[in-house]
C-alpha cells in the first residue's frame, strides 16, 4: 500500500506562470482544481498516475464536481504541455524535481526559510517582467497605459518573431488612421485591448488631411468678331475726332 502523505510540493510560482494562466483561462478554476487532483494522486503513487481512462474521468469529474467532457479536455491540454506524460504509463514529468528520493533530501543542509540561502521573498518571474519583445512593442505603441495587464496579455499570447514584426507593422499602420489621430489620439484603445482584439488585423485606411483647392482665376470673355469690329470701328473714330479737335 503506498504511503499516503498529507502535503506534497507545489511551485511558489504556480499564480505566476503562464501556462497555469492558458490552462485557468481555457478551463476555470476548475481545471486548476483538476490539476491540482492529479498532482495529489500522483504524490501517493511516486508521481505516476493511473491510466487515463473513461472510469478514471468519471472519478475526477465527481471529486472535481465538473464534467468528464471537461476532465477529458484538461488531461489531454496536460499532455500537450507536457505536464504529463505517458512512458506508457502516465506520470508527471517534474515529479521527481518537486520531490527529491528520502536520500537527496537527507543529504541537502537545512536552512532556515528565507534566511540567510533564500531571498525573503520569491524571485520575480523573468518572463512577466520581460515577455520576448515586448519592449519593442511598449516602445512603439502611443497609448501608454496599464502595462502590467499589458505584459500579461503578451506573456499568454507567446509571441514567436514573426509575430512580432506584424504585430509593430500594424501599430505603424495603424498611427496613421483617421481614428488614432482623430483628437491628438483621443480613440487609441488600451494595448491590452488592442491585442486582445488583434487589431494588427485590421485594415487600417490612411488618412491625410484634405488638400486646399486653389480658387480658379476668373476667364475674360472673348468678343465676337462684330463686336470687336465695332470696338475697332469706335476705337477710330475716337481718334479722329480727338486729332480735328486739336489741330484747330
Amino acid at each position: 500500500m503506498p504511503r499516503i502523505k498529507r502535503w506534497f510540493h507545489v511551485s511558489h510560482d504556480i499564480n505566476s506562470d503562464g501556462e497555469v494562466w492558458e490552462l485557468t483561462d481555457k478551463f476555470g478554476v476548475a481545471g486548476l482544481r483538476l490539476w491540482l487532483e492529479l498532482l495529489s494522486i500522483a504524490d501517493r503513487n511516486e508521481g505516476s498516475l493511473p491510466p487515463l481512462s473513461d472510469s478514471f474521468m468519471r472519478q475526477l469529474s465527481i471529486k472535481c464536481n465538473t464534467t468528464q467532457t471537461r476532465v477529458r479536455l484538461v488531461c489531454d491540454w496536460t499532455q500537450t504541455q507536457s505536464w504529463v506524460i505517458c512512458d506508457p504509463a502516465p506520470r508527471l514529468r517534474n515529479w521527481l524535481i518537486y520531490n527529491p528520493p528520502r536520500e537527496a533530501k537527507k543529504s541537502q543542509t537545512a536552512s532556515p526559510p528565507n534566511l540567510p540561502s533564500e531571498p525573503p521573498f520569491p524571485k520575480e518571474d523573468k518572463r512577466i517582467a520581460s515577455p520576448n519583445g515586448f519592449a519593442e512593442f511598449w516602445d512603439l505603441y502611443p497609448n501608454k497605459k496599464s502595462k502590467g495587464q499589458a505584459e500579461k496579455t503578451w506573456l499568454k499570447m507567446k509571441v514567436m518573431p514573426d509575430l512580432l514584426a506584424t504585430i509593430l507593422a500594424g501599430i505603424k499602420r495603424a498611427k496613421q488612421s483617421r481614428a488614432w489621430l482623430k483628437n491628438s489620439g483621443e480613440f487609441i484603445p488600451y494595448p491590452s485591448s488592442w491585442l486582445n482584439a488583434k487589431g494588427w488585423e485590421d485594415q487600417e485606411v490612411s488618412y491625410a488631411p484634405p488638400k486646399a483647392v486653389p480658387t480658379p482665376k476668373a476667364v475674360e470673355p472673348v468678343p465676337s468678331p462684330e463686336e470687336k469690329a465695332r470696338n475697332e470701328e469706335f476705337l477710330r473714330e475716337t481718334i479722329t475726332g480727338l486729332s480735328r479737335k486739336f489741330s484747330r
